[in-house]
């Protein structure tokens, strides 16, 4: 375990870094080392050439805003701890940050209780899953080659042996299944080991022999309860670095556990490609439409229908993207709805619920099993204040986050994907909100306007077509009757600006 750890604190205002910086006393959080940057781009450009444990930004940002910066980050390889500030404190703002795997928000202006309260659990967390120290086999890289494998074993918590003795297992499964019984010491560059498994780094002839494609030996299985998922890089670094490794062995532990839940699926291929994917994306309307259902059996306290339409949910899932991730996202993104985390009433953090339970489960039965108790047993206590009308309020307010750009974007569209009729939906809207659909819609389409035009818009034209208009006449009267100005006018004014 290191003795320090880095965090990084992001915002455009220097006035809030310094707050942000004397939040806390950093040190006995147990960081050492504060690095502050700007905005978006700064922050990736301290991230690649620093080790960083926690990143803290801000939302709204110009050049590279806070969620797009921990998107970019994610894209990037940074398994790392991210927090956000916000002043956002509803449902699609939690669902986007869930999307990017936000550890936590802290709402604006930040607490000091709330913000320790929030590191202290990202340290705790980090100390209990410590990155695992990378093992070598050797001082030199076994025999020559070009091409690197990382080949991923998980499910050491379902076995009672001690690890030590499983890693000479599977092990001895890598040589025989995978390399036809070539020695490990011919191929074996070294191990990363952490509580779900091991991950095994192999270079040499041997693996340039696989010719790009790992078919282990199938009259050689894995015990039972254990899964495997490999990464080959064709053209490899020749000393790839630690962080380069532990981005393949993520990769391979992905496709490891999406080999536990759907055998046999393309992303858990060694070499994927989009051709041999599934089906295509899962439309939201679909999946809102399967969380409302879910609602509503758990109102009944229906547990055997939860189940079915968890069945439904995961055969989608199985049909459109088998992908580890993917069931994670959705699972997470169930908890998100069905337990209200837009925060009315007492704020709760983002979900865990689904890492957790899947990470218990050995295949697709035993998680849906796992997720009826859970559902089943937490409802009752969380749902109690809350109204199916508020779900159908929620649901289409996300449905207008989602594709406000989109000028054909109708009320009876919005009302499909919050599985209500029209005319009943426009009602509780205005009852909740104290808005029609169409003026929260048109709000949400000119506060993006003025986003588009902070970016550096060409002209009027894009500005309206990037927010949901395809007159810009018709726009810059909206705009004019909404803000008190002319869209021209507002347009100029931030051009001076940039300048």
């Amino acid at each position: 375990m290191r003795d320090s750890r880095t965090v990084l604190l992001v915002d455009d205002e220097p006035l809030a870094l310094e707050r942000l910086r004397g939040a806390l006393a950093w040190e006995e959080a147990g960081f050492s080392r504060i690095l502050e940057a700007s905005d978006g781009l700064e922050a990736l450009r301290r991230y690649r050439e620093e080790n960083i444990d926690l990143i803290v930004t801000d939302v709204v940002m110009p050049r590279l805003d806070g969620l797009s910066l921990v998107e970019e980050l994610r894209r990037e390889g940074y398994e790392g701890a991210v927090v956000v500030l916000t002043g956002h404190d509803d449902f699609s703002f939690a669902r986007r940050a869930l999307r990017s795997r936000v550890r936590d928000y802290v709402l604006k202006p930040v607490d000091s209780a709330e913000l320790l309260r929030v590191v202290q659990e990202v340290v705790n967390s980090r100390r209990e899953s410590e990155l695992p120290e990378l093992s070598w086999s050797g001082g030199a890289l076994p025999g020559e080659g070009s091409a690197l494998l990382s080949v991923a074993i998980q499910g050491f918590p379902f076995l009672p042996d001690v690890p030590e003795r499983l890693c000479c297992e599977v092990l001895s499964w890598v040589e025989a299944a995978c390399f036809s019984g070539t020695p490990a010491r011919e191929f074996l560059l070294g191990q990363e080991r952490d509580s779900s498994g091991v991950v095994f780094f192999c270079r040499g002839r041997a693996v340039d022999a696989l010719a790009g494609r790992v078919v282990p030996d199938p009259s050689r299985p894995l015990r039972r309860g254990l899964c495997a998922g490999f990464v080959l890089d064709e053209a490899g670094e020749r000393d790839p670095g630690d962080a380069a490794l532990r981005g393949r062995a993520a990769l391979a532990r992905e496709r490891a556990r999406t080999e536990r839940f759907f055998p046999g699926s393309p992303f858990g291929s060694s070499r994927f490609t989009k051709e041999r994917g599934g089906s295509g994306a899962i439309e939201p309307d679909v999946m809102r439409g399967i969380q409302v259902q879910i609602f509503a059996a758990l109102m009944q306290n229906d547990a055997e229908m939860v189940g079915e339409l968890l069945g439904r949910l995961f055969s989608l899932v199985q049909e459109r993207l088998p992908a580890y991730s993917v069931l994670e996202h959705v699972l997470a993104d169930l908890f998100l709805y069905v337990f209200a985390y837009d925060t009315r009433g007492t704020r709760r953090p983002l979900p865990r619920e689904a890492e957790e339970i899947l990470g218990e489960s050995c295949d697709l039965d035993d998680a849906r099993c796992r997720l009826v108790e859970r559902l089943t047993r937490d409802f009752p206590h969380a749902a109690a204040p809350y109204s199916p009308a508020l779900r159908h309020v929620d649901a289409a307010r996300q449905v207008m986050e989602e594709r406000f750009a989109d000028s054909r974007l109708s009320l009876n569209d919005i009302a499909q994907g919050s599985a209500a009729n029209p005319s009943y939906l426009s009602t509780i809207f205005k009852q909740h909100t104290g808005q029609s659909v169409t003026e929260y819609l048109t709000a949400r389409r000119l506060a993006h306007a003025l986003t588009v035009m902070s970016e550096g818009a060409a002209d009027l034209a894009e500005v309206a077509s990037a927010c949901g208009y395809q007159d810009p006449y018709y726009f810059s009267r909206c705009f004019k009757r909404h803000y008190g100005e002319a869209p021209s006018v507002v347009l100029r004014r931030f051009r001076q600006k940039t300048k």
